[in-house]
């Protein structure tokens, strides 16, 4: 019978993790593997051909984590590494900032840990703000970051000049854009917002002429 190379149980989530950081830092196979090399992330001597110096350094993974560097940009190590359950390691992303809401100031995932949120509503708040640049808290946890972001523009009609109009279509108010469209259709041609509002503009000119 062959010599066991580790004292240690190979057959673990322990020897699993070990195993996976090893992939990650060392092997182009690995799919994750440009991320580590891009950072220059490197694995220390005293792990890099070890488990069982893992082991002693780490201790067991407990049931619920995985292997965690504290410092993101920093090597596996010793005095960087920690078992860490999935809400840690959220919080300790790069691309997970602090946000301030009514002079509370957490992370992302504290926030949404506070709130509650499912793991799949945790994943869509991530995204936002990965992918859709989302970096304030309304914008982070409204119920539908388009319709809030639109709430947030500026309008002004370009037939009447309001920036009050609570409902906008196209380039134009709601009114306007209803008196528009009677008016193109009595014609029946296509509505032109910015034809409209050159023959409003024409109209106010004809109007101001006859009080001067």
């Amino acid at each position: 019978m062959a010599a066991r190379k580790w004292i240690n149980d190979t057959g673990t989530t322990t020897y699993n993790s070990w195993r996976s950081m090893r992939n990650r830092v060392l092997y182009d196979s690995c799919e994750n593997h440009k991320f580590y090399k891009e950072k220059g992330i490197q694995i220390c001597q005293r792990w890099i051909d070890s488990f069982d110096r893992f082991v002693e350094d780490m201790g067991f993974r407990p049931d619920g984590t995985t292997l965690d560097r504290i410092d993101p940009d920093g090597d596996y190590k010793p005095s960087n590494c920690r078992w860490a359950d999935t809400r840690v390691q959220q919080n300790n992303k790069h691309s997970l900032t602090k946000i301030e809401k009514g002079g509370v100031v957490k992370t992302i995932g504290e926030w949404a840990y506070a709130l509650g949120l499912s793991e799949r509503q945790k994943s869509a708040i991530y995204k936002r703000h990965s992918l859709y640049g989302a970096k304030t808290y309304d914008e982070l946890f409204s119920e539908n970051l388009y319709s809030y972001r639109k709430s947030l523009e500026q309008h002004t009609c370009v037939v009447c000049k309001t920036t009050k109009s609570k409902r906008w279509r196209k380039s134009a108010c709601a009114n306007c854009y209803a008196k528009a469209l009677r008016y193109y259709k009595k014609l029946k041609q296509p509505i032109d917002i910015a034809g409209y509002a050159t023959l409003a503009e024409r109209a106010c000119e004809v109007v101001r002429g006859a009080n001067d």
